[in-house]
């Protein structure tokens, strides 16, 4: 599988706000973007540690990162934190250690759970994690990915539609199904509403200042 691994030379406290740990141009998928969600925003990344394989008695209770079948991508904040990215076609996961300096993949990590706030969704993650790592779990099968892409997906729909033309009544049935107009008053209002600020937050996306934080990096 593939490995890369990037530096930051500087911390982007600005990104916060989408959720990043630092600039992603929106115009690659995340493959080529070396996305790192930020970990206040992304509530599931999983804290690691670096286990020491000569004093373990079961190393498979532990994760050789060299033998994880995803795309991994290491990445060093510039406060010192260090982030890992694995990537699968249906599954995303992302783990984070404090002031390390990996230089190899050969080596054996374990989760921790030391923060009780979201302790549902870590538990959740971990069990994917070993899930996809001892074959338990098919790597095909759609798990763990951040809301931040379903938000951004219905982003994308709402704006094209409304670029092209379409009404709101358009992008509502685009974004929910044909019959929600059946729906309780109340039910179409939240949907009308919802509409209007995925259309606002996909044309922010393209229009906003995003991208301007790109062109002075």
């Amino acid at each position: 599988m593939k490995s890369c691994a990037i530096t930051a030379s500087r911390s982007y406290p600005e990104l916060e706000k989408w959720g990043l740990l630092l600039p992603a141009n929106p115009a690659y998928d995340a493959y080529k973007a070396n996305v790192f969600w930020h970990p206040n925003v992304f509530k599931t990344v999983m804290r690691f540690h670096i286990v020491d394989a000569q004093n373990v008695d079961d190393k498979n209770q532990y994760i050789n990162l060299s033998n994880f079948p995803a795309s991994r991508t290491h990445f060093k904040g510039a406060d010192g934190s260090y982030h890992i990215r694995f990537m699968g076609e249906n599954f995303w996961f992302q783990m984070q250690c404090d002031d390390i300096d990996l230089t190899h993949e050969n080596v054996l990590i374990g989760v921790e759970f030391n923060r009780i706030s979201d302790m549902e969704k870590r538990a959740k993650t971990a069990s994917e994690l070993f899930g996809i790592y001892d074959g338990f779990i098919s790597k095909n099968e759609p798990l763990h990915v951040p809301n931040k892409v379903y938000l951004h997906k219905k982003s994308v729909i709402a704006y094209d539609i409304r670029v092209a033309g379409g009404t709101w009544k358009n992008v509502i049935i685009a974004l929910n199904h044909s019959k929600i107009f059946e729906e309780s008053v109340e039910i179409i209002k939240a949907k009308k509403e919802d509409a209007r600020n995925s259309y606002n937050r996909g044309k922010a996306f393209i229009e906003g200042d995003y991208l301007a934080i790109l062109d002075k990096n």
